[in-house]
């Protein structure tokens, strides 16, 4: 067998290894790449949970000094209607006063004296007795006669008035908050109360907005406050959906990128990597047979040259 194929007998015998070794590599690439994106997007999705935190604490906020003021004491709607409808900061939210029945005093989104609905049902009374925040689901508001939801914060028991103040949220209000992240055209982020209703949606809003979300998607955040789930969306799109669930709504967060799309970023990244392994494994496949042809050659002229002298000694 000649010296040159021993040669490139070792170095199969190196570069085999190694090359399995590498796509292995290229494999966990793959897994990683994937793997960061999703979790980039679920750090997205975290901090928008948090921004809807802060709109809802801040109504909090708002709603208890009103349930302390003077003018609840007093039990005087018209100043309340007044001192709110002056503080409004959007015409996509409001405020309502409604009594143990859940009779409305005073409603912001309409004039003072305008007739509102009586005995509206058991939330005031539930708000009422638990005296704790209670952050609501999609609902048909009795007065604007559209979905909402709203963040109901009782009067104190102690002031002996039984009222519940509640600030209402048109779901088109928490679109300012999916416009402060940088989403990809392609993105699908929603919003969904805690019986799997759609509260704010990018993407067919006037179309999904109040509807179940995906069975799959539901199932899996009630098993965890956090997490991935694959699934084929409501617009017929096959997605990777992260989702956060917060602690203090209910609600849920999720964000879907068509799973297309993160496949063929990972690939993509993974097809350069792999370009560039096959360039230093070529060079070094390359290196080597130029240098086993250079080693071949030298101990051919020394078998010669040996052979020769053998031959005039004789």
């Amino acid at each position: 067998m000649k010296t040159r194929t021993y040669l490139l007998l070792m170095l199969a015998a190196i570069l085999i290894p190694v090359a399995f070794l590498s796509f292995s590599g290229l494999y966990m690439l793959l897994q990683s790449e994937r793997e960061s994106r999703i979790q980039r997007v679920a750090e997205i999705a975290h901090s928008t949970s948090l921004l809807i935190d802060s709109e809802i604490m801040a109504a909090e906020a708002s709603l208890r000094n009103v349930a302390n003021s003077p003018s609840m004491r007093a039990e005087d709607f018209a100043e309340l209607h007044r001192l709110l409808s002056a503080t409004r900061t959007s015409p996509l939210s409001w405020t309502l006063i409604a009594d143990y029945a859940g009779s409305g005093m005073m409603n912001t989104l309409v004039p003072y004296g305008t007739p509102l609905a009586v005995k509206s049902g058991p939330w005031a009374a539930k708000a009422y007795d638990a005296q704790a925040t209670q952050v609501g689901g999609y609902f048909l508001g009795a007065t604007s006669k559209r979905g909402v939801v709203a963040v109901n914060v009782p009067v104190p028991a102690a002031l002996g008035k039984k009222y519940v103040i509640a600030q209402i949220f048109d779901p088109r209000y928490f679109d300012k908050i999916f416009h402060k992240n940088t989403l990809q055209p392609g993105w699908i982020i929603g919003v969904f109360d805690a019986n799997g209703i759609s509260i704010a949606r990018n993407v067919n809003a006037a179309r999904l907005v109040g509807r179940k979300v995906n069975p799959s998607l539901y199932a899996a955040t009630r098993q965890e406050a956090g997490g991935m789930v694959r699934h084929t969306t409501r617009d017929g799109i096959d997605v990777y959906d992260v989702f956060v669930r917060s602690e203090l709504s209910g609600w849920t967060v999720a964000i879907g990128m068509p799973v297309e799309e993160v496949e063929q970023a990972a690939r993509v990244t993974t097809f350069y990597a792999a370009l560039s392994l096959l360039s230093v494994l070529g060079a070094a496949v390359g290196i080597a047979v130029f240098f086993g042809r250079r080693i071949d050659n030298s101990l051919r002229e020394a078998t010669s040259a040996a052979q020769a002298l053998a031959h005039d000694k004789m």
